[in-house]
């Protein structure tokens, strides 16, 4: 069987695209590892395994995103941003409007984290008191 390359992926670029509780992510796009963000790189990891089409959804952060690869001669794909007031990921015609933009195969990535319960549990089997979700104990 012959599959196709996947050239095209889609970024979840905000926090809140799940409507969480509204305690502060534990990262976000904009979180600094290393010297890039959590964004850049995974724009440019994802660029690197042969990507070269992106939608990125973002929310209130889509300006400091959009600033962040603008200039950067290390991005070479194509980047359209999508307001995610207008493309709520909880809502199915997003993704059936999402499948016609793409017109094929596309990759779904993320660029936060998203502690599991067993975190917590984690932290308190070890006789700490941090909450993982807002990083305070």
């Amino acid at each position: 069987m012959e599959h196709s390359p996947i050239e095209s992926a889609l970024i979840l670029a905000t926090a809140r695209i799940f409507n969480r509780p509204a305690g502060p992510a534990p990262a976000h796009s904009l979180t600094d590892v290393g010297g890039l963000s959590l964004f850049q790189r995974t724009v440019l990891t994802l660029q690197r395994g042969g990507i070269s089409r992106f939608v990125v959804l973002a929310g209130d952060e889509t300006e400091a995103l959009k600033r962040q690869l603008h200039g950067d001669e290390r991005v070479k794909a194509g980047v359209r941003w999508l307001p995610v007031r207008e493309f709520p990921p909880g809502d199915p015609r997003t993704w059936e409007a999402l499948s016609g933009m793409f017109g094929g195969p596309y990759l779904v990535a993320g660029t936060g984290a998203v502690p599991g319960k067993s975190c917590r549990a984690h932290a308190g089997a070890r006789g700490e008191g941090r909450d993982c979700h807002s990083g305070t104990g």
